[in-house]
């Protein structure tokens, strides 16, 4: 059993970091070297369907509001993000993607779309159907034991 485990948390690892370079790789050849991985996981979470508030965004990350700030500022400042207080209440402030934050999302949702096409493709028909049953359970294992952090 500690051999099977060893081997899929080497697996994990692999497979985790490969993304991650895979991902500098995506950004740098798009000409998005001004922008971390972390930074786009921001982008993904305020998306392009509607303006959210900085709480919703920085709950949907599991961040704190500070350090979602830090990374607002910093992409705003680089024109991906744009920042206003709510019309309603002024202690509420909205955050939306400006066009550019739109075309960096859009590529990066082809990107992620790419990686998953380029590994099903590898698999037999009954290979999908157990890769997404065996994902299905760790990710609701994963997602039990984050909810009871």
């Amino acid at each position: 059993m500690k051999k099977t485990l060893d081997t899929i948390s080497g697996l994990m690892s692999s497979v985790f970091n490969d993304i991650i370079k895979l991902e500098e790789v995506f950004l740098k050849n798009n000409k998005y070297k001004d922008v971390s991985s972390r930074e786009v996981r921001t982008i993904e979470a305020i998306g392009t369907s509607k303006t959210k508030t900085m709480g919703s965004v920085a709950k949907n990350l599991d961040i704190t509001l500070g350090t979602l700030t830090v990374s607002v500022t910093n992409l705003e400042k680089k024109g991906y993000v744009i920042r206003e207080k709510s019309l309603n209440d002024k202690r509420v402030v909205n955050v939306s993607l400006t066009e550019k934050g739109k075309k960096l999302f859009r590529l990066h949702k082809k990107f992620k779309e790419n990686i998953m096409k380029s590994i099903v493709i590898e698999l037999s028909n009954q290979e999908k159907e157990i890769f997404n049953g065996a994902l299905t359970r760790v990710s609701q294992t994963l997602h039990k034991q984050c909810i009871n952090i």
